[in-house]
């Protein structure tokens, strides 16, 4: 019967426009294929286009973030470049000069596992792409598992990429770095996710005394703390987390106004976390 606010903040849109060039930056490449991946986070799939004949493309409402472009030809040459987009109604033009050699191409396929690696993880996302910064960048291809766990990526640069899998829920990932793609052939990389513990923990106001009743994030679902401000969460992803906790205007209870605190906290596998 507890109605609890909630703010939502929807992650604003931009637009990036281009055009597609020879290696001496001038000469128009005309249909080439020209493929957009999204910001990570922002659990979008990507979209393409081809140019047109005068090798311009342009995709609209792009998720700000960061975002990897991919340009690929029909004689097989291709780049990918990675920009920013942070500011709403933002228009990124870029201009994406090929190579004049072929790029070799091959392929990716597996299944994400849960943290047992047994059991597959059906309808995750798989992101192939060079994390870097806690963010991943150079994303050449997004794709989801189907229920079985499996997933395959096609014609994909013949480089080295990490891969990332997404849990369907959005709240775990697995990491698979520095896989390196054979030309004309498909490997196999199987993604198992993170696992989850326990977390207890405390809240208290800045000269230490208890925060009863305060809302704490980071787990499965939300918690409040008991009298003395302690609390219990279940589900945590193992690594280095964020716990939020908010307590919110009681003016009876001497709290003139919303409190927001948050804690870093290295979660291990296996043991009880505080």
């Amino acid at each position: 019967g507890q109605t609890v606010p909630i703010a939502l903040r929807f992650r604003g849109r931009a637009t990036v426009v281009g055009q597609v060039v020879g290696q001496d930056g001038v000469t128009p490449i005309p249909g080439a294929a020209v493929n957009l991946y999204p910001d990570a986070d922002s659990r979008e799939l990507g979209r393409g286009i081809f140019a047109d004949g005068g090798g311009r493309f342009a995709f609209y409402g792009v998720p700000l973030g960061i975002y990897s472009v991919e340009v690929r030809t029909s004689d097989r040459r291709s780049r990918t470049v990675a920009g920013l987009l942070d500011s709403p109604g933002q228009v990124a033009n870029i201009t994406i000069a090929l190579p004049s050699n072929v790029t070799p191409r091959g392929g990716l396929r597996g299944t994400v596992f849960e943290e047992d690696n047994l059991t597959p993880h059906g309808g995750g996302r798989v992101i192939i792409g060079k994390i870097g910064s806690g963010v991943v960048n150079n994303v050449v291809r997004i794709v989801d598992a189907d229920a079985e766990g499996n997933w395959r990526a096609d014609d994909l640069p013949a480089e080295v990429f990490d891969v990332i899998a997404i849990s369907f829920d959005g709240r775990r990932k697995g990491v698979r770095k520095n896989i390196p793609i054979a030309a004309d052939s498909t490997s196999v990389v199987n993604v198992t996710l993170e696992s989850t513990t326990l977390l207890f923990g405390r809240v208290q106001f800045e000269d230490g005394r208890p925060a009863p009743n305060a809302l704490v994030a980071g787990g499965i679902s939300l918690v409040r703390t008991d009298a003395n401000g302690n609390f219990m969460l279940e589900g945590v992803p193992v690594g280095r987390r964020t716990i939020s906790a908010g307590l919110e205007k009681d003016p009876a209870a001497g709290i003139d106004f919303t409190r927001l605190g948050s804690a870093q906290a290295d979660v291990v596998s296996g043991a009880n976390n505080y």
